[in-house]
């Protein structure tokens, strides 16, 4: 079996988003002053939170334009999450006990995947549960840090572990093995939601802001939506804000990428796209929606050189600059 270690993607920052208590404070007039939002809540499994606040900067029509760091943990915040006695699954509250351990919050699988309509089954010589839903199969193991997911091995930085008679997984299960939507409250309230039940375009409201080297991209960013595993990106209007000449060939139907000697190409439906002399595989096949290109953010780095990074309310900051 495959081993895949997990690490800070978008996958992570796609389970909290939605919160309303993480939303951007509404939009005012100011010129280039941070406004602090409540708290960032991020990195679901290898560190549930950020130990900074995010600061939003806005531009004089009141659009969030870039971020700043500062400030310090809200730790009333951490406490309530660990006193925790329900979550909500589907719109449907369940009684469960959920836990903090360390910089991690954790689940009890059984009531999590049942709540979502898995069967789950315990090998008690392998000390591991097996859950199943239809054609999907996932496996928790006591004490390790494996996670299985099809034919691959997931690592989420914590063990599950046993507590209160009961198999704890990090929160980050849920969003990464199980694909479902997580947001939490400011009262530190988890609600789950079955990913095919979330809007194309937005998680509970939440809207997306995409900024490029420390510039918005404006109402281009409305058009950003999501599949069942991805954030789906406009990539032409991030290509031409990243310095590149963007064409479509006619003949081949590919649209081409051009930054002095750096060329790429990605094409409707194709899941490789051409950089320089190589091929790149994309987490998922690029698609054309309303005459634009649009390819998943989690491939960025991959074809682009680009970093990138999604905080809870939506903001994907994206930038290739050193």
């Amino acid at each position: 079996m495959k081993k895949t270690t997990i690490a800070t993607t978008v996958a992570l920052a796609l389970g909290l988003m939605g919160a309303q208590a993480y939303a951007a404070p509404a939009a005012q007039p100011v010129d280039a002053k941070a406004v602090t939002t409540n708290m960032e809540v991020k990195d679901l499994g290898t560190n549930f939170y950020d130990k900074y606040v995010k600061k939003f900067v806005y531009n004089d029509k009141g659009d969030i334009v870039g971020t700043t760091r500062g400030a310090a943990l809200d730790n009333k915040w951490v406490h309530n999450v660990g006193s925790q006695t329900s979550v909500t699954i589907n719109g449907e509250k369940v009684a469960s006990q959920v836990k903090v351990d360390g910089n991690h919050i954790l689940v009890p699988i059984r009531t999590v995947a049942e709540g979502l309509g898995y069967k789950l089954d315990w090998n008690k010589k392998d000390k591991s549960v097996t859950a199943i839903k239809g054609e999907q199969k996932v496996t928790a193991v006591l004490n390790k840090d494996e996670y299985g997911q099809a034919k691959d091995i997931l690592q989420l930085g914590k063990a599950a572990l046993l507590k209160d008679k009961q198999l704890y997984v990090p929160l980050q299960f849920v969003s990464d093995v199980l694909h479902a939507g997580v947001t939490m409250d400011a009262d530190g309230h988890i609600e789950i939601v079955q990913t095919d039940q979330l809007p194309q375009d937005s998680f509970g409201g939440m809207h997306w802001v995409l900024v490029v080297n420390g510039e918005g991209l404006g109402e281009i960013s409305k058009e950003v939506f999501t599949t069942e595993h991805n954030v789906m990106v406009p990539i032409e209007e991030i290509g031409k804000a990243l310095g590149y000449k963007v064409e479509k060939n006619e003949k081949t139907g590919a649209y081409e990428f051009m930054r002095g000697a750096r060329w790429i190409a990605l094409k409707e439906g194709d899941k490789k796209a051409s950089v320089a002399k190589m091929f790149v595989e994309l987490k998922e096949a690029p698609v054309v929606k309303n005459g634009k290109l649009f390819m998943p953010l989690d491939s960025l780095q991959d074809v682009f050189g680009a970093k990138f990074g999604v905080d809870p309310t939506g903001v994907v900051e994206i930038s290739d600059k050193e």
